[in-house]
């Protein structure tokens, strides 16, 4: 088994993880997902300072506060 590293792998994820290599989505997808993500939670707390609200810190943070907790929900 080990003569084909390729074989190899493909047996262990499929034994070891229950994991099939051929129903992974691509890196592309992932990495698209992961930047929009990405750019929707860093600009919750930047929100108050862009609409110019006067106590933007107080009101970041009370965002922040509730997107994480929102988050540990889901």
């Amino acid at each position: 088994m080990t003569a084909n590293p390729e074989k190899a792998l493909d047996r262990l994820a499929r034994e070891e993880l229950g994991l099939n290599p051929d129903d992974l989505g691509s890196p592309i997808g992932a990495a698209i997902s992961s930047f929009i993500a990405f750019s929707i939670g860093a600009s919750l707390p930047l929100m108050p300072f862009l609409l110019g609200l006067k106590p933007g810190v107080l009101i970041a943070a009370a965002i922040s506060g509730a997107a994480l907790l929102w988050s540990v929900r889901c």
